[in-house]
């Protein structure tokens, strides 16, 4: 795992064009937000812009530490490695924000208040709730969210997989 610089963090890559240049678990930081680049695992679901990438239980060949899900159901529970900026398909590569004011709409349950601390949606794949219990914190909101959707610039993340 290593700083890389000069990369395009809505790009999705593919196994074949990135070897050489940077790895699964490189960081890069624009301004004051950072990205992690994961492999994506499409479990079930759709990825798209904006939902949380949760670490996978299971072990994905090659990559076990770096690859993640939409998918609850098979995401370490409150485990997330960050948003995602684009919408990849399987086994698809990606840089995922995992530090500073989020640059993507966030899904969420329509409850979030400004100030609220933020955690993984025990029922949305990908969406955020506010902070219960001995949850892992995520992220805070900056502002209420706007019904089901917490707009971009309006949450700070900090998904603390390091």
């Amino acid at each position: 795992m290593g700083e890389v610089i000069n990369v395009d963090v809505s790009k999705i890559y593919k196994e074949t064009e990135f070897r050489g240049t940077f790895n699964p678990g490189d960081f890069t930081w624009l301004g004051r937000k950072r990205y992690t680049f994961v492999k994506y695992v499409a479990l079930s679901g759709t990825a798209i812009a904006g939902l949380f990438l949760h670490a996978l239980k299971t072990t994905d060949t090659g990559y076990t530490q770096y690859s993640g899900t939409v998918d609850k159901t098979y995401g370490v529970p409150n485990l997330l490695w960050g948003q995602l900026q684009n919408a990849p398909v399987d086994g698809d590569f990606v840089w995922v924000q995992d530090k500073g004011l989020n640059t993507q709409i966030a899904t969420t349950d329509g409850g979030v208040a400004a100030g609220d601390n933020l955690m993984a949606h025990a029922s949305t794949d990908g969406g955020l709730d506010t902070l219960a219990g001995t949850a892992t914190r995520i992220g805070t909101a900056l502002a209420d969210d706007s019904g089901t959707t917490q707009p971009a610039g309006t949450m700070i993340i900090d998904c603390g997989v390091d």
